[in-house]
């Protein structure tokens, strides 16, 4: 018995573990709980992600498994793209194992190719992982990592078992052959046994430990030399003597096994039919039966265009139902292997119709009042004020509230919030076909009634803001601030806002300023790209790590398109303020990447599109910005706003190979052209300056459109010298092959390093404290 459990071999012992069975759900609990634990007496937490089993110790910044990718399954880890068990690769290896000893010249190697099948691996990696290539070879690696110390600890517990079951052994046995057959002496005098000492056998020492090791001895060389071994003996043909008077031996004493108590759960039969029905498949039909049956596109029959215009002008429930559903319908219909879909210009009345739905719902006649500049609610402080009200006690019982329907005083009909956002999503489909684009651009109207659903007013009798529509509460106005700004985004290339002496215009520019800034100017978003994962607690090697957020590159792409323009930038200049214009600027600024990580992440095609439109707007804001603004955000010691762009501008810059610094050719340029924005001002008042300005407040670099270094115009470019005390630096960037060949960038990066003879001395003076 010793003997077989000692040579069962490394991997028959470690068969006893659960998961190498597979036989419970429970059993594989508690194989992970025993790995969890044994990498933390290590002091090597395993993260959460492989065993579900959260460690204090844990410490995802500084952990030796970052080389493991999570995977989306519990216990599982991701490989070559694919999602590996922990479990189902001890089992494969153990069973790869045990088949391999069968095998002659086989080695432990041999095994891993065949894992890497069962688990439809490729054979070699997309991308090399410290200089692996091998995919059998990177899954020995995580074995060796992960499941190799464990089994080797649980071997070695088992060999020693093995030793000491052995040993147990030998003790029982030489219990039964030390107790000698006492032989009674009789007297010749009396024929009595004597009891005298000299007849008695000597007892067995009770040295245990040196009898023991003899018999271990002796057992050892009987199993070595099978010459040596004990031969079996026949017994006799006869009865064998009895002896008068002898002991009978002793009972060798074996442990019993504990008792084990098992119960049977009887399993209760399902009942699926009744009276020789199917109960599921009545449920089924029934179901069926309630659900409202989906209308083919052809059931529609051809449609009248005039007669959806007389149904939105009736205003009646069941016409406002079916014109609106067909719109619905129409607009997101696109031709065969075309993108152009339903044509506005050909029915120029059905926009106005849905306008005038729009406005009528929503605002029931009441007059547009110009709105003052008020504090911009970001959209994250809006949902939160939506939770915590629904989450009131009886909240869902309030039938007076804001955007509610109350059943008894109007009746069975549409909710009139509901009506507006299907208008609204009408509207916003149309503006995503190219054909529509320019149509809908011309009507202004339509753009300040969408905006205007936007605005948000603070009750006298309440604290709190409620959306300035009536019909609509505050989740309605969460979902279609979305939508509209997704429509002023399709639809804002073709935009030119009016004059500026145009109430409406000037409601329009305040209203979008401030719905794009309620999405840009949220604290907690306005990080750059790698905090932002943190704080939203996203791994950097998961999928939705290449994604940046969403809601910011909308608004990003909205507010970079209507401000392309110079007619639009001459109003946003004249309506925003420029406390309003810095609290954005800065914002936009904060989002910009700054350490490596974040280089990292701005690697890939989207982040980079995102930091391009980053430094669109902060460029777009400091073309149309007073002087006043541009001082301050040079001189804001918190913002540090020299210490960002020129980190931006060193690694794009000085990133390697000439092709990784023409990836980021656009945003060099964009930042470059930022940066001498904001230093040209300051150095020349002449240029757009305020000794320039004209009556409109606008100067000549607003006049000339994005300035006179694109048109042919070679004179000398004038600066501030704002990166003078980092002139080594800049002079590695203006020998660069890239700058040297574009004379425009050349100029004005050059300018950034030069100071000019008629700056201020004091201000001279004061750069460098500023600076650093």
């Amino acid at each position: 018995m010793g003997s077989t459990t000692a040579n069962a071999g490394p991997s028959s012992g470690f068969n006893n573990i659960p998961a190498a069975r597979g036989s419970s759900v429970e059993g594989s609990r508690q194989f992970l709980l025993r790995l969890s634990q044994f990498h933390a007496n290590r002091g090597v937490p395993l993260p959460p992600f492989i065993t579900g089993i959260p460690i204090p110790g844990y410490d995802p910044n500084n952990t030796p498994w970052s080389f493991l990718e999570p995977s989306s399954e519990p216990a599982s880890f991701r490989l070559a793209g694919k999602d590996v068990n922990i479990l189902r690769l001890f089992g494969a290896v153990i069973q790869h194992r045990a088949m391999m000893t069968s095998q002659p010249g086989a080695t432990p190697r041999d095994i891993w190719p065949s894992i890497t099948q069962n688990f439809d691996l490729p054979p070699e990696l997309p991308q090399p992982v410290n200089g692996v290539l091998s995919t059998a070879q990177q899954l020995e690696r995580i074995y060796g990592y992960l499941l190799q110390p464990m089994e080797a600890t649980y071997n070695e517990m088992m060999r020693n078992m093995a030793m000491q079951r052995r040993a147990e052994l030998a003790r029982q046995q030489a219990g039964l052959n030390v107790t000698p057959i006492q032989r009674n002496g009789v007297s010749s005098s009396d024929g009595r046994p004597q009891s005298s000492s000299s007849n008695k056998m000597p007892l067995p020492s009770t040295n245990g430990d040196e009898a023991t090791n003899n018999l271990k001895r002796k057992l050892e060389e009987d199993d070595g030399n099978p010459k040596h071994a004990r031969q079996k003996t026949e017994p006799l043909d006869g009865p064998a003597p009895s002896v008068a008077g002898s002991v009978p031996l002793p009972t060798p004493q074996f442990k019993r096994p504990a008792r084990r108590k098992i119960e049977y759960v009887p399993l209760a039969r399902e009942v699926e039919t009744y009276g020789g029905r199917d109960l599921a498949a009545l449920e089924h039909e029934y179901v069926l039966s309630l659900r409202r049956p989906f209308r083919d596109i052809n059931s529609w029959g051809l449609v009248e265009i005039d007669h959806l215009v007389l149904s939105l002008r009736s205003r009646m429930s069941t016409e406002l139902s079916y014109a609106l559903t067909t719109l619905n319908v129409l607009s997101i219909l696109r031709a065969r292997n075309s993108t152009s879909g339903f044509e506005v210009k050909e029915a120029p009345d059905l926009i106005d119709e849905v306008v005038d739905l729009i406005e009528d719902v929503a605002f029931e006649g009441y007059e547009d009042l110009a709105d003052e500049e008020q504090d911009i609610l970001t959209n994250r402080h809006l949902i939160r004020s939506v939770y915590e009200t629904e989450t009131e006690v009886f909240a869902g019982l309030q039938t007076d509230k804001q955007g509610f329907l109350n059943l008894h005083a109007d009746g069975l009909k549409q909710r009139p919030g509901n009506v507006v956002r299907c208008a609204v999503n009408v509207l916003k489909n149309l503006a995503f076909i190219p054909d529509n684009v320019e149509h809908l651009a011309k009507n202004e109207r339509m753009l300040d009634v969408l905006l205007r659903l936007c605005v948000l007013k603070k009750p006298p009798e309440s604290s709190t803001f409620a959306p300035a529509s009536r019909a609509l509460n505050m989740s309605d106005l969460i979902d279609l601030r979305k939508d509209i700004l997704g429509f002023v985004g399709a639809v804002a290339p073709a935009v030119v806002l009016g004059s500026i002496s145009s109430p409406m215009t000037c409601r329009i520019a305040r209203r979008f300023w401030q719905l794009s800034a309620s999405y840009l100017t949220d604290p907690t978003d306005s990080v750059s790209p790698s905090l932002y994962l943190h704080s939203h607690r996203i791994p950097f090697n998961s999928p939705r790590a290449t994604r940046p957020p969403s809601n910011a590159e909308l608004a990003l792409d909205a507010f970079t398109s209507l401000t392309r323009l110079d007619q639009n930038r001459r109003v946003f200049r004249q309506v925003i303020s420029g406390d309003a214009m810095f609290t954005l600027f800065s914002s936009l600024l904060r989002r910009l990447p700054l350490v490596d990580v974040d280089f990292q992440l701005v690697s890939r095609e989207t982040w980079l599109a995102y930091v391009e439109r980053v430094l669109m707007a902060m460029y777009s804001i400091a073309f149309f910005s007073p002087t006043a603004v541009k001082k301050r955000i040079v001189e804001d010691r918190a913002l540090g706003y020299r210490t960002v762009m020129l980190r931006v501008l060193e690694r794009m810059f000085l990133s390697g190979s000439p092709d990784a610094r023409q990836y980021y050719a656009v945003a060099t340029r964009r930042a470059v052209e930022t940066v001498k924005l904001i230093d040209d001002v300051e150095a020349d008042p002449a240029v757009g300056g305020e000794e320039n300005e004209d009556q409109s407040g606008v100067g000549d670099k607003l006049a000339f459109g994005v300035g006179y270094g694109e048109f042919g115009d070679n004179a000398e470019e004038h600066g501030l010298g704002m990166f003078c005390v980092n002139r080594d630096v800049l002079l590695t960037m203006l020998s660069t092959t890239e700058v040297c060949s574009d004379e425009v960038m050349f100029k004005e990066l050059e300018s950034l390093v030069r100071i000019e003879s008629n700056m201020d001395p004091a201000f001279v003076e004061e750069v460098p404290a500023q600076v650093l």
